[in-house]
C-alpha cells in the first residue's frame, strides 16, 4: 500500500508491504495450461513437406492444467531451425484446435503446412503455440516441437537451381569494352538443380572487382533468358554492357545472377563471375583526362585576393589524356587550405573553358 499526499515532503517512506505469508497467510492461486507434447496423427507415414505446395497433418495435444487451468482458444503452428531463431510464417490450426480449461488434450487439430523457400535449408522441426486466455499465468510453457527425425519421419524437399559457370560464345575473340559505348555479348549459363530446381525468369549481369563490392549498373539479358525448372543450362542469352567511367579502372571481370521464383531455396548460389582475363580476354578501355598543371598568364605580377573584391585571372592548363581522354566541358575554381578540407565558393571559368577528347591544353580560361 502507499499514502498519496500533496503537501508530503518525502513520498519514499509512504509505502509499506506485507507478506502473503503474514497473519493472515495468504493464498495465491495461478492457474496454467501448458503443453506436454503433441503427436502427428495423420498422415502415419511418409510426410513429405515441398517448397509451395500445402501439405495437411493432423495432430493430437497433451495438455497440462494447473489450478484449474486456462482456455485454449486455437493453436498456431510454425516450422523452425534448431533454437527457433528463425520461423516460417505462423498458420491457425483448424479442425478441433481449442479446449476449455483444465482438458487434458486436443484432437484432430489440422495444420496446412506451406514451406518456404527463404529458409528452408535450415527448418528442423514443426513447433506449435497454444493461444490462451488471460488466466494463463506461464505463456513460456505454451510452445512444443516436434523434430523431423521424429515419428512419423518428414522429409524436406528444398528445390534450388544454381549457376555452375558461364562462358562467351560470341564474339570467340577481340571483346572490347568501352566506356560509354554499348557491347553485345552472348552467354551459355551452365546450371545446377536440387530436387527439381526452380523456375529462372530472367538473367541480370553487372560489371564488378575482385570481391563484387563495386558494380556497374545491372542490365537485363535478351534473347534467351529463362529457363523451367530442373534445365540443364540457358543458351544464347544476349547482355548488351557499358562499361561506365566512374569505377571503369577497378574492375576486373563480367557478373551475372538469375533471378529466381520463389521456389529456389538458396540465392547466393545465382551468381557466377567471369573475369576479364579468361577465354576470350577482355580489353577494358579505360579514357581518361587529368590536370598535369596550370599556370596564371595574367597578371603576370602584383596580383592580390582582397575580401569582398572581384579578381580576374586568366590560366592556362596542361592536359593528359588517356585511351583518346574525355571532353571537357568546362573549369571550376577555388580558394582552399593545404589539404583542400577547407574550400571557398566554387566558380565557374569563363573565356576558353572547355576541350576536346585528347586535348593537350586549355588557354586563356579566366576566373573571377
Amino acid at each position: 500500500m502507499w499514502l498519496e499526499t500533496n503537501t508530503d515532503s518525502d513520498t519514499r517512506n509512504n509505502v509499506a508491504c506485507l507478506l502473503f505469508t503474514e497473519n493472515p497467510a495468504s493464498t495465491v492461486i495461478c492457474t496454467d495450461v501448458a503443453v506436454n507434447s503433441f503427436s502427428i496423427t495423420s498422415p502415419s507415414s511418409d510426410l513429405v513437406y515441398t517448397i509451395g505446395t500445402s501439405t495437411d497433418v493432423t495432430i493430437d495435444i497433451d495438455l497440462d492444467s494447473v489450478n484449474g487451468g486456462a482456455e485454449v482458444s486455437g493453436v498456431k503452428a510454425f516450422f523452425a531451425n534448431d533454437d527457433t531463431s528463425s520461423q516460417s510464417s505462423v498458420v491457425d490450426a483448424t479442425g478441433t484446435s481449442t479446449a476449455a480449461a483444465n482438458a487434458a488434450s486436443i484432437t484432430d487439430a489440422v495444420l496446412s503446412l506451406t514451406l518456404d523457400a527463404e529458409q528452408c535449408t535450415v527448418y528442423t522441426r514443426l513447433c506449435i503455440e497454444l493461444q490462451v486466455t488471460d488466466t494463463d499465468s506461464d505463456t513460456r510453457n505454451n510452445v512444443a516441437c516436434l523434430l523431423f527425425t521424429e515419428n512419423p519421419a518428414s522429409t524436406v524437399i528444398c528445390t534450388d537451381v544454381a549457376v555452375n559457370s558461364f562462358s562467351i560464345t560470341s564474339p570467340s575473340s577481340d571483346l572490347v569494352y568501352t566506356i560509354g559505348t554499348s557491347t553485345d555479348v552472348t552467354i551459355d549459363i551452365d546450371l545446377d538443380s536440387v530436387n527439381g530446381g526452380a523456375e529462372v525468369s530472367g538473367v541480370k549481369a553487372f560489371f564488378a572487382n575482385d570481391d563484387t563490392s563495386s558494380q556497374s549498373s545491372v542490365v537485363d539479358a535478351t534473347g534467351t533468358s529463362t529457363a523451367a525448372a530442373n534445365a540443364a543450362s540457358i543458351t544464347d542469352a544476349v547482355l548488351s554492357l557499358t562499361l561506365d567511367a566512374e569505377q571503369c579502372t577497378v574492375y576486373t571481370r563480367l557478373c551475372i545472377e538469375l533471378q529466381v521464383t520463389d521456389t529456389d531455396s538458396d540465392t547466393r548460389n545465382n551468381v557466377a563471375c567471369l573475369l576479364f582475363t579468361e577465354n576470350p580476354a577482355s580489353t577494358v578501355i579505360c579514357t581518361d583526362v587529368a590536370v598535369n598543371s596550370f599556370s596564371i598568364t595574367s597578371p603576370s605580377s602584383d596580383l592580390v585576393y582582397t575580401i569582398g573584391t572581384s579578381t580576374d585571372v586568366t590560366i592556362d592548363i596542361d592536359l593528359d589524356s588517356v585511351n583518346g581522354g574525355a571532353e571537357v566541358s568546362g573549369v571550376k575554381a577555388f580558394f582552399a587550405n593545404d589539404d583542400t578540407s577547407s574550400q571557398s565558393s566554387v566558380v565557374d571559368a569563363t573565356g576558353t573553358s572547355t576541350a576536346a577528347a585528347s586535348a593537350a591544353s586549355i588557354t586563356d580560361a579566366i576566373m573571377y
